[in-house]
């Protein structure tokens, strides 16, 4: 890009050696008194400033040329730049767009995990609460089964009793019918 910047130097100085020559020719053609000696100079210094004008106008052509291929590259590279600034914006764009989904997207997300936290503190709760309950079920049954126990106990000690009970009743019945008899001994009946 710089030497694009320099082409105008280039060109300025290439018309100043063009100027300088053409002052020059015009300075030998203006003389007025003429020699033939001072023609055959003359003629060769015409030459000499026709042959240097020439190549100077070859450069100048040159330089125009150049000049014009540089102005073209430098069309070609601003459309390009143009191009590349309206990616860039277009990049730009998609980005703020992105920027604005992921943020929406980490706002639900936060909003999911609030709700997760808190389902989670719920079911934590719960079952806090199931196992309190579990607790005072299995004590309950413990307890039940404690009492089932104690009423099975007091029933075989009601029916070891009533056995008893009974044994006894026949034993005194027994022995309230042998109190009936007479005692084979001398009829005494001894009272326990």
């Amino acid at each position: 890009m710089s030497s694009l910047f320099d082409m105008p130097l280039v060109l300025a100085a290439v018309s100043f050696v063009a100027g300088y020559i053409l002052a020059k020719l015009g300075a030998l053609l203006g003389r007025a008194s003429v020699s033939e000696e001072d023609t055959s100079d003359k003629d060769r210094a015409l030459r000499s400033a026709e042959a240097e004008l020439r190549v100077a106008q070859k450069k100048i052509e040159e330089a125009e040329a150049n000049f014009e291929a540089k102005n073209t590259e430098a069309g070609e590279l601003r459309a390009e730049l143009e191009e590349l600034r309206e990616e860039h914006n277009e990049f730009e764009e998609q980005t703020t767009s992105l920027r604005d989904q992921l943020r929406d997207e980490c706002e639900k997300t936060q909003k999911l995990r609030t709700e997760l936290s808190e389902r989670a503190e719920a079911g934590i709760r719960t079952e806090v609460k199931l196992r309190d309950a579990e607790t005072e079920l299995s004590l309950a049954q413990a307890g039940s089964d404690a009492i089932n126990d104690e009423i099975q106990r007091l029933a075989e000690e009601r029916e070891e009793l009533t056995n008893r009970l009974k044994t006894l009743q026949q034993q005194a019945d027994t022995e309230a019918s042998d109190d009936d008899r007479p005692a084979a001994d001398g009829g005494f009946a001894l009272d326990y």
